[in-house]
Protein backbone atom coordinates (compact mmCIF):
# COMPACT_ATOMS: atom_id res chain seq x y z
CA UNK A 1 0.00 0.00 0.00
CA UNK A 2 1.57 3.13 -0.80
CA UNK A 3 1.18 6.30 -2.87
CA UNK A 4 -0.38 5.95 -7.18
CA UNK A 5 -0.69 7.79 -9.78
CA UNK A 6 1.63 10.77 -8.78
CA UNK A 7 2.00 13.07 -11.45
CA UNK A 8 5.57 15.24 -10.42
CA UNK A 9 4.99 18.19 -13.76
CA UNK A 10 9.03 17.67 -13.74
CA UNK A 11 10.22 16.89 -17.16
CA UNK A 12 11.73 19.80 -17.43
CA UNK A 13 13.54 23.04 -15.93
CA UNK A 14 10.61 24.74 -13.76
CA UNK A 15 9.94 28.75 -13.82
CA UNK A 16 9.31 30.00 -10.54
CA UNK A 17 7.11 32.38 -11.64
CA UNK A 18 5.04 29.81 -13.27
CA UNK A 19 2.17 27.32 -12.15
CA UNK A 20 3.73 24.16 -10.70
CA UNK A 21 1.18 21.40 -8.82
CA UNK A 22 1.59 17.83 -7.54
CA UNK A 23 -1.06 15.54 -8.19
CA UNK A 24 -1.56 12.19 -6.77
CA UNK A 25 -3.66 9.42 -5.13
CA UNK A 26 -2.91 6.41 -2.63
CA UNK A 27 -4.28 3.03 -1.84
CA UNK A 28 -4.25 3.74 1.84
CA UNK A 29 -6.87 6.84 1.84
CA UNK A 30 -9.44 4.04 3.05
CA UNK A 31 -8.78 2.57 6.19
CA UNK A 32 -6.89 4.73 8.30
CA UNK A 33 -7.01 7.51 10.37
CA UNK A 34 -6.11 11.26 9.88
CA UNK A 35 -5.06 10.60 6.15
CA UNK A 36 -3.00 13.32 4.43
CA UNK A 37 -0.28 13.16 1.72
CA UNK A 38 3.09 13.92 3.25
CA UNK A 39 5.00 16.44 0.92
CA UNK A 40 9.36 17.33 1.91
CA UNK A 41 11.27 19.74 -0.03
CA UNK A 42 14.77 19.86 0.71
CA UNK A 43 17.47 22.05 -0.78
CA UNK A 44 20.72 23.83 0.75
CA UNK A 45 20.36 20.97 3.61
CA UNK A 46 17.22 22.02 4.96
CA UNK A 47 13.94 20.13 4.84
CA UNK A 48 10.04 21.99 4.75
CA UNK A 49 7.19 19.97 4.98
CA UNK A 50 3.67 20.15 4.06
CA UNK A 51 0.44 18.19 4.43
CA UNK A 52 -2.96 18.39 2.31
CA UNK A 53 -5.76 16.71 1.95
CA UNK A 54 -7.31 14.52 -0.81
CA UNK A 55 -10.55 15.79 -2.27
CA UNK A 56 -13.54 13.60 -2.30
CA UNK A 57 -12.54 12.34 -5.47
CA UNK A 58 -9.57 10.66 -3.70
CA UNK A 59 -7.24 12.91 -5.59
CA UNK A 60 -4.55 14.87 -3.63
CA UNK A 61 -3.08 18.47 -5.18
CA UNK A 62 -0.96 20.91 -4.01
CA UNK A 63 0.33 23.63 -5.68
CA UNK A 64 3.95 24.33 -4.70
CA UNK A 65 4.71 28.02 -7.15
CA UNK A 66 4.74 30.12 -4.16
CA UNK A 67 6.99 27.65 -2.15
CA UNK A 68 9.55 27.54 -5.44
CA UNK A 69 9.23 31.38 -5.60
CA UNK A 70 11.01 31.98 -2.07
CA UNK A 71 13.77 29.50 -2.73
CA UNK A 72 15.51 31.14 -5.77
CA UNK A 73 15.92 34.69 -6.70
CA UNK A 74 18.23 36.85 -9.13
CA UNK A 75 21.42 37.52 -8.44
CA UNK A 76 23.46 41.15 -9.18
CA UNK A 77 27.37 40.09 -8.26
CA UNK A 78 30.20 37.32 -10.19
CA UNK A 79 29.41 34.43 -8.03
CA UNK A 80 33.40 33.46 -8.01
CA UNK A 81 36.18 35.68 -5.67
CA UNK A 82 38.10 38.00 -7.17
CA UNK A 83 40.76 40.65 -6.57
CA UNK A 84 38.75 44.60 -6.52
CA UNK A 85 39.19 46.01 -10.25
CA UNK A 86 41.01 49.03 -8.83
CA UNK A 87 44.01 47.20 -8.13
CA UNK A 88 44.58 43.91 -9.70
CA UNK A 89 48.00 43.97 -7.94
CA UNK A 90 46.47 42.34 -4.62
CA UNK A 91 46.51 38.25 -4.11
CA UNK A 92 43.68 37.76 -2.03
CA UNK A 93 40.11 36.83 -3.70
CA UNK A 94 37.86 38.61 -1.43
CA UNK A 95 35.05 40.09 -3.38
CA UNK A 96 32.08 39.49 -5.15
CA UNK A 97 32.02 42.18 -8.33
CA UNK A 98 29.66 43.49 -10.38
CA UNK A 99 28.33 40.58 -12.92
CA UNK A 100 27.31 43.37 -15.48
CA UNK A 101 31.05 44.73 -15.82
CA UNK A 102 33.06 40.70 -16.48
CA UNK A 103 35.47 39.84 -16.38
CA UNK A 104 36.68 40.46 -13.17
CA UNK A 105 40.09 38.67 -12.29
CA UNK A 106 41.46 36.04 -9.76
CA UNK A 107 44.66 35.64 -8.58
CA UNK A 108 45.40 32.15 -9.16
CA UNK A 109 48.66 31.42 -7.58
CA UNK A 110 50.83 32.49 -10.33
CA UNK A 111 48.72 35.06 -11.94
CA UNK A 112 45.04 36.55 -12.65
CA UNK A 113 42.88 34.86 -14.68
CA UNK A 114 40.21 36.52 -16.38
CA UNK A 115 36.56 35.38 -14.88
CA UNK A 116 34.51 35.95 -17.57
CA UNK A 117 32.25 33.81 -16.86
CA UNK A 118 29.81 33.31 -13.51
CA UNK A 119 27.19 30.41 -12.32
CA UNK A 120 23.81 31.22 -11.47
CA UNK A 121 24.21 31.32 -7.86
CA UNK A 122 20.97 31.95 -6.19
CA UNK A 123 19.47 32.02 -9.91
CA UNK A 124 18.67 28.23 -10.03
CA UNK A 125 18.58 25.40 -7.39
CA UNK A 126 17.70 21.94 -7.67
CA UNK A 127 15.05 20.93 -5.45
CA UNK A 128 14.73 17.74 -4.30
CA UNK A 129 10.81 16.55 -3.26
CA UNK A 130 9.82 13.36 -1.41
CA UNK A 131 6.20 12.48 -0.94
CA UNK A 132 4.55 9.54 1.78
CA UNK A 133 1.44 8.60 3.47
CA UNK A 134 0.64 10.22 6.50
CA UNK A 135 -1.40 8.30 8.81
CA UNK A 136 -2.46 6.97 11.92
CA UNK A 137 -3.15 3.17 12.69
CA UNK A 138 -6.08 3.86 14.44
CA UNK A 139 -8.41 6.83 16.11
CA UNK A 140 -5.89 7.91 19.14
CA UNK A 141 -2.69 7.98 17.46
CA UNK A 142 -0.55 10.69 16.23
CA UNK A 143 -0.03 10.42 12.50
CA UNK A 144 3.12 9.59 11.46
CA UNK A 145 5.02 8.84 7.25
CA UNK A 146 4.40 5.82 6.50
CA UNK A 147 5.93 3.46 3.54
CA UNK A 148 8.45 4.48 1.16
CA UNK A 149 8.44 8.45 -0.25
CA UNK A 150 7.95 8.95 -3.98
CA UNK A 151 10.68 11.76 -4.86
CA UNK A 152 11.93 13.40 -7.69
CA UNK A 153 13.57 16.86 -8.66
CA UNK A 154 12.92 20.08 -9.59
CA UNK A 155 15.10 22.08 -11.65
CA UNK A 156 14.07 25.43 -10.40
CA UNK A 157 15.48 29.21 -11.85
CA UNK A 158 14.12 32.37 -11.12
CA UNK A 159 11.53 33.42 -13.93
CA UNK A 160 8.50 35.00 -14.69
CA UNK A 161 5.64 33.30 -16.19
CA UNK A 162 1.91 33.96 -17.79
CA UNK A 163 -1.09 32.54 -16.82
CA UNK A 164 -1.16 31.05 -20.67
CA UNK A 165 2.12 29.08 -20.30
CA UNK A 166 1.89 25.20 -19.93
CA UNK A 167 2.37 23.95 -16.44
CA UNK A 168 4.97 21.69 -18.10
CA UNK A 169 6.67 23.67 -19.83
CA UNK A 170 9.88 21.96 -21.92
CA UNK A 171 11.90 24.65 -22.76
CA UNK A 172 13.45 22.89 -25.80
CA UNK A 173 14.22 25.75 -27.61
CA UNK A 174 16.95 27.14 -25.02
CA UNK A 175 18.52 23.45 -24.66
CA UNK A 176 21.88 24.09 -26.26
CA UNK A 177 21.56 20.90 -28.59
CA UNK A 178 22.16 21.98 -32.02
CA UNK A 179 22.13 25.34 -34.42
CA UNK A 180 19.06 26.43 -34.03
CA UNK A 181 19.08 26.67 -29.98
CA UNK A 182 18.92 30.03 -28.19
CA UNK A 183 20.48 31.99 -25.51
CA UNK A 184 17.86 32.36 -22.17
CA UNK A 185 19.37 35.98 -22.79
CA UNK A 186 18.52 38.09 -24.80
CA UNK A 187 15.76 37.21 -25.35
CA UNK A 188 14.22 39.81 -28.06
CA UNK A 189 16.61 40.47 -31.00
CA UNK A 190 16.02 41.19 -34.67
CA UNK A 191 16.32 37.48 -36.74
CA UNK A 192 18.20 38.10 -39.51
CA UNK A 193 16.87 36.79 -42.48
CA UNK A 194 15.38 32.99 -42.55
CA UNK A 195 18.55 31.78 -40.70
CA UNK A 196 19.10 30.79 -37.10
CA UNK A 197 21.16 34.48 -36.49
CA UNK A 198 19.69 37.20 -33.96
CA UNK A 199 21.04 40.46 -34.42
CA UNK A 200 21.38 43.65 -31.83
CA UNK A 201 23.43 46.83 -31.73
CA UNK A 202 25.99 48.08 -29.50
CA UNK A 203 28.44 50.46 -29.18
CA UNK A 204 32.19 49.52 -27.93
CA UNK A 205 31.64 51.27 -24.66
CA UNK A 206 28.63 49.03 -23.80
CA UNK A 207 28.87 46.27 -21.19
CA UNK A 208 26.52 43.50 -20.83
CA UNK A 209 26.06 39.61 -20.89
CA UNK A 210 24.37 36.64 -22.30
CA UNK A 211 22.83 33.47 -20.24
CA UNK A 212 22.69 30.09 -21.57
CA UNK A 213 21.22 26.42 -19.54
CA UNK A 214 24.59 24.48 -19.09
CA UNK A 215 24.43 20.82 -19.49
CA UNK A 216 22.52 19.62 -16.78
CA UNK A 217 21.26 15.97 -15.17
CA UNK A 218 18.15 14.22 -16.68
CA UNK A 219 16.43 17.64 -18.01
CA UNK A 220 19.13 18.86 -20.31
CA UNK A 221 21.46 15.90 -20.21
CA UNK A 222 22.60 16.83 -24.04
CA UNK A 223 23.55 20.16 -24.10
CA UNK A 224 27.03 20.65 -24.85
CA UNK A 225 28.52 24.48 -24.20
CA UNK A 226 31.45 23.54 -24.18
CA UNK A 227 33.50 26.65 -25.85
CA UNK A 228 31.54 30.16 -26.71
CA UNK A 229 33.02 31.29 -30.17
CA UNK A 230 33.66 34.47 -31.23
CA UNK A 231 34.27 35.64 -34.93
CA UNK A 232 35.24 39.05 -35.84
CA UNK A 233 34.56 40.61 -39.06
CA UNK A 234 34.78 44.14 -40.89
CA UNK A 235 32.29 45.69 -43.56
CA UNK A 236 33.38 43.53 -46.32
CA UNK A 237 32.25 40.64 -44.56
CA UNK A 238 36.02 39.37 -43.93
CA UNK A 239 37.02 37.52 -40.95
CA UNK A 240 39.50 39.91 -38.98
CA UNK A 241 40.10 37.11 -36.01
CA UNK A 242 38.55 34.10 -33.94
CA UNK A 243 38.40 33.72 -30.20
CA UNK A 244 37.34 30.92 -27.86
CA UNK A 245 36.15 31.05 -24.12
CA UNK A 246 36.04 28.60 -22.80
CA UNK A 247 33.69 27.37 -20.14
CA UNK A 248 35.75 25.91 -17.26
CA UNK A 249 36.25 26.43 -13.35
CA UNK A 250 39.30 28.57 -14.63
CA UNK A 251 37.81 31.15 -16.07
CA UNK A 252 34.28 30.97 -13.58
CA UNK A 253 32.22 28.53 -15.33
CA UNK A 254 31.88 24.43 -15.10
CA UNK A 255 31.80 22.50 -17.62
CA UNK A 256 30.80 18.34 -16.97
CA UNK A 257 30.55 16.29 -20.65
CA UNK A 258 29.23 13.40 -18.48
CA UNK A 259 25.97 13.50 -17.01
CA UNK A 260 25.75 17.13 -16.60
CA UNK A 261 25.93 19.73 -13.07
CA UNK A 262 23.43 19.82 -10.25
CA UNK A 263 24.69 22.97 -8.39
CA UNK A 264 24.57 27.16 -9.41
CA UNK A 265 26.43 26.26 -12.52
CA UNK A 266 22.79 25.08 -14.25
CA UNK A 267 22.97 28.98 -15.17
CA UNK A 268 26.25 30.61 -16.88
CA UNK A 269 26.47 34.18 -17.59
CA UNK A 270 29.60 35.57 -20.17
CA UNK A 271 31.03 38.92 -20.28
CA UNK A 272 30.56 39.31 -23.93
CA UNK A 273 29.52 42.72 -24.92
CA UNK A 274 32.50 44.78 -26.63
CA UNK A 275 33.58 46.88 -22.94
CA UNK A 276 33.44 43.44 -21.44
CA UNK A 277 35.87 41.83 -23.94
CA UNK A 278 38.18 44.67 -24.14
CA UNK A 279 38.79 43.95 -20.69
CA UNK A 280 40.44 40.77 -21.58
CA UNK A 281 44.48 40.24 -21.22
CA UNK A 282 46.03 41.63 -24.60
CA UNK A 283 46.70 37.40 -25.11
CA UNK A 284 43.15 37.39 -26.21
CA UNK A 285 41.29 39.15 -29.35
CA UNK A 286 39.71 41.52 -28.31
CA UNK A 287 37.01 44.28 -30.47
CA UNK A 288 39.68 47.05 -30.08
CA UNK A 289 42.02 44.94 -31.24
CA UNK A 290 40.91 45.74 -34.83
CA UNK A 291 40.00 49.20 -35.84
CA UNK A 292 38.17 47.94 -39.05
CA UNK A 293 35.70 46.08 -36.88
CA UNK A 294 32.08 45.97 -38.26
CA UNK A 295 30.52 43.28 -36.22
CA UNK A 296 31.00 39.88 -34.47
CA UNK A 297 29.42 36.78 -33.97
CA UNK A 298 29.03 34.77 -30.57
CA UNK A 299 28.03 30.88 -30.23
CA UNK A 300 28.63 27.87 -28.52
CA UNK A 301 30.62 24.58 -30.09
CA UNK A 302 31.21 21.40 -28.43
CA UNK A 303 34.68 19.91 -28.41
CA UNK A 304 34.40 19.03 -31.31
CA UNK A 305 33.78 22.16 -32.69
CA UNK A 306 30.29 21.51 -33.29
CA UNK A 307 27.70 24.29 -33.88
CA UNK A 308 25.44 24.03 -30.46
CA UNK A 309 23.80 27.35 -30.57
CA UNK A 310 22.15 29.59 -32.87
CA UNK A 311 24.12 32.65 -33.69
CA UNK A 312 24.04 36.62 -31.90
CA UNK A 313 25.44 38.93 -34.44
CA UNK A 314 26.87 42.13 -32.52
CA UNK A 315 26.84 45.09 -34.55
CA UNK A 316 29.16 47.88 -33.86
CA UNK A 317 27.30 50.90 -34.44
CA UNK A 318 28.64 54.78 -32.97
CA UNK A 319 25.48 56.36 -31.53
CA UNK A 320 24.38 59.97 -31.67
CA UNK A 321 26.26 62.30 -29.59
CA UNK A 322 23.10 64.71 -29.15
CA UNK A 323 22.55 63.08 -25.73
CA UNK A 324 24.28 61.16 -23.52
CA UNK A 325 23.80 57.18 -23.79
CA UNK A 326 21.16 55.88 -21.36
CA UNK A 327 22.03 51.43 -20.72
CA UNK A 328 20.01 49.50 -18.90
CA UNK A 329 19.87 46.01 -17.43
CA UNK A 330 16.65 44.03 -15.78
CA UNK A 331 15.80 40.43 -15.19
CA UNK A 332 13.58 39.04 -18.01
CA UNK A 333 11.40 36.69 -17.73
CA UNK A 334 14.00 34.10 -17.19
CA UNK A 335 15.53 35.09 -14.33
CA UNK A 336 18.65 36.78 -16.26
CA UNK A 337 20.15 40.01 -17.16
CA UNK A 338 18.97 41.79 -20.42
CA UNK A 339 20.12 45.09 -22.08
CA UNK A 340 18.22 47.97 -23.62
CA UNK A 341 19.62 51.60 -24.46
CA UNK A 342 18.39 54.75 -25.23
CA UNK A 343 20.05 57.70 -26.47
CA UNK A 344 17.57 60.42 -26.44
CA UNK A 345 16.48 63.22 -23.51
CA UNK A 346 17.16 62.83 -19.94
CA UNK A 347 15.80 65.06 -17.68
CA UNK A 348 16.92 64.82 -13.65
CA UNK A 349 15.05 65.97 -10.53
CA UNK A 350 15.39 66.44 -7.28
CA UNK A 351 13.16 66.86 -4.40
CA UNK A 352 12.68 67.66 -0.73
CA UNK A 353 10.25 67.04 1.55
CA UNK A 354 10.62 69.00 4.67
CA UNK A 355 9.43 68.49 8.03
CA UNK A 356 9.43 72.39 9.73
CA UNK A 357 8.10 73.85 13.11
CA UNK A 358 7.56 77.10 14.06
CA UNK A 359 9.55 79.10 16.74
CA UNK A 360 9.78 82.79 17.79
CA UNK A 361 12.37 85.02 16.87
CA UNK A 362 13.00 86.34 20.29
CA UNK A 363 15.72 85.04 22.07
CA UNK A 364 13.82 84.16 25.90
CA UNK A 365 16.97 82.18 27.42
CA UNK A 366 19.31 86.37 28.10
CA UNK A 367 19.46 87.59 31.06
CA UNK A 368 18.35 91.30 30.87
CA UNK A 369 19.03 94.36 32.48
CA UNK A 370 18.51 98.18 32.19
CA UNK A 371 20.36 98.91 28.71
CA UNK A 372 20.95 102.65 27.79
CA UNK A 373 21.09 104.28 25.81
CA UNK A 374 17.70 104.03 24.69
CA UNK A 375 18.34 103.54 20.72
CA UNK A 376 20.76 100.12 22.15
CA UNK A 377 17.36 97.91 23.49
CA UNK A 378 17.54 94.87 20.76
CA UNK A 379 19.19 92.57 23.24
CA UNK A 380 16.16 89.86 22.63
CA UNK A 381 16.19 90.31 18.94
CA UNK A 382 19.39 91.23 17.52
CA UNK A 383 18.74 92.77 13.87
CA UNK A 384 20.53 91.85 10.98
CA UNK A 385 20.83 88.58 11.91
CA UNK A 386 19.11 85.40 9.77
CA UNK A 387 16.25 85.22 12.48
CA UNK A 388 14.24 81.84 11.29
CA UNK A 389 10.30 81.68 12.43
CA UNK A 390 9.87 78.67 10.38
CA UNK A 391 12.71 75.81 11.35
CA UNK A 392 13.20 72.71 8.96
CA UNK A 393 13.89 69.74 11.57
CA UNK A 394 14.43 66.98 8.90
CA UNK A 395 14.24 66.73 5.36
CA UNK A 396 13.57 63.64 2.70
CA UNK A 397 15.64 64.25 -0.40
CA UNK A 398 14.57 62.11 -3.77
CA UNK A 399 16.64 61.66 -6.59
CA UNK A 400 14.93 60.72 -10.20
CA UNK A 401 15.14 60.73 -13.41
CA UNK A 402 12.77 60.41 -16.66
CA UNK A 403 14.04 58.79 -19.98
CA UNK A 404 12.71 59.24 -23.22
CA UNK A 405 12.86 56.24 -25.28
CA UNK A 406 12.85 58.00 -29.00
CA UNK A 407 10.87 55.72 -31.53
CA UNK A 408 11.56 51.79 -30.68
CA UNK A 409 11.82 49.16 -32.75
CA UNK A 410 9.17 46.26 -32.32
CA UNK A 411 11.61 44.16 -30.50
CA UNK A 412 12.82 47.29 -28.58
CA UNK A 413 9.03 47.71 -27.18
CA UNK A 414 8.95 44.36 -25.98
CA UNK A 415 11.85 44.93 -23.68
CA UNK A 416 9.95 48.07 -22.43
CA UNK A 417 7.36 45.88 -21.32
CA UNK A 418 9.14 43.64 -20.00
CA UNK A 419 11.46 45.99 -18.48
CA UNK A 420 8.04 47.53 -16.60
CA UNK A 421 7.76 43.82 -15.26
CA UNK A 422 11.28 42.99 -14.03
CA UNK A 423 11.97 43.04 -10.59
CA UNK A 424 15.37 44.00 -10.56
CA UNK A 425 16.62 46.70 -12.66
CA UNK A 426 19.93 48.76 -13.04
CA UNK A 427 21.42 51.73 -14.23
CA UNK A 428 24.61 51.41 -16.09
CA UNK A 429 27.38 53.33 -16.02
CA UNK A 430 29.58 54.43 -18.62
CA UNK A 431 32.60 52.39 -16.47
CA UNK A 432 30.34 49.45 -16.17
CA UNK A 433 29.25 50.11 -12.78
CA UNK A 434 25.75 49.73 -11.79
CA UNK A 435 23.22 51.54 -9.59
CA UNK A 436 19.70 49.71 -8.72
CA UNK A 437 16.83 51.76 -9.99
CA UNK A 438 13.24 51.24 -10.03
CA UNK A 439 10.73 52.15 -12.47
CA UNK A 440 8.08 54.22 -11.31
CA UNK A 441 5.44 53.98 -13.88
CA UNK A 442 2.14 52.86 -12.50
CA UNK A 443 1.13 51.85 -16.04
CA UNK A 444 3.11 51.23 -19.63
CA UNK A 445 0.00 52.23 -21.15
CA UNK A 446 0.11 55.59 -19.52
CA UNK A 447 3.59 56.30 -21.02
CA UNK A 448 3.19 55.87 -24.97
CA UNK A 449 3.78 59.10 -26.00
CA UNK A 450 3.02 58.26 -29.40
CA UNK A 451 2.10 55.69 -31.84
CA UNK A 452 2.46 58.28 -35.03
CA UNK A 453 3.28 56.42 -38.14
CA UNK A 454 3.21 52.88 -36.07
CA UNK A 455 6.34 54.31 -33.94
CA UNK A 456 6.02 54.26 -30.26
CA UNK A 457 8.15 55.60 -27.48
CA UNK A 458 7.88 55.76 -24.23
CA UNK A 459 8.86 58.26 -21.54
CA UNK A 460 10.34 56.46 -18.57
CA UNK A 461 10.26 57.79 -14.78
CA UNK A 462 12.78 56.20 -12.43
CA UNK A 463 14.06 56.46 -8.74
CA UNK A 464 17.13 55.31 -7.02
CA UNK A 465 16.61 52.42 -5.27
CA UNK A 466 19.96 53.47 -2.83
CA UNK A 467 19.01 57.56 -2.31
CA UNK A 468 21.63 59.42 -3.76
CA UNK A 469 21.26 62.01 -0.82
CA UNK A 470 21.26 61.31 2.64
CA UNK A 471 18.09 62.27 4.80
CA UNK A 472 19.02 65.47 6.69
CA UNK A 473 17.98 65.33 10.50
CA UNK A 474 18.94 68.04 13.06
Amino acid sequence: MSIINYNWNSESYVKSGSERVITCTSNSIVGNFKYRFYLEIIYDGQTYSYTFRPNASGYGLININKILQSIVQPISVQQVLTVPDADTSLLVNDFQQNIHSMPHFKFAGTGHNPQYISTGGTTVKRVLVKLWDFYANNATDVPTKQNAPQQNYYYVFSGQGKSTDLINELYTNFKLTGNSSEFISPLYTEKVGNGNIYSTDVDLTDYGTISIFNRTQVVNGSADPYRLFITYYDADDNILAQQGLLNSATYGGEYNSGAGVTNDSMILTFGCFPANLNKLPATFNRPSDYSALAYYYVGFLNSTNQSRSAYYKFNVVDRCKKYDTQRFAYINSMGVWEYITFNKKRTDKLSNKKTEIKSSVFDYSRAYATITPDEYKEGSYVPGVAHESRVVKSSNIKSSFTINTGFLKPHEILKVKEMFLAPKISYINTDGTAIAVILTNPNIDDVVVSHRYEQTEYKLNFEYSVPKHNPIIF
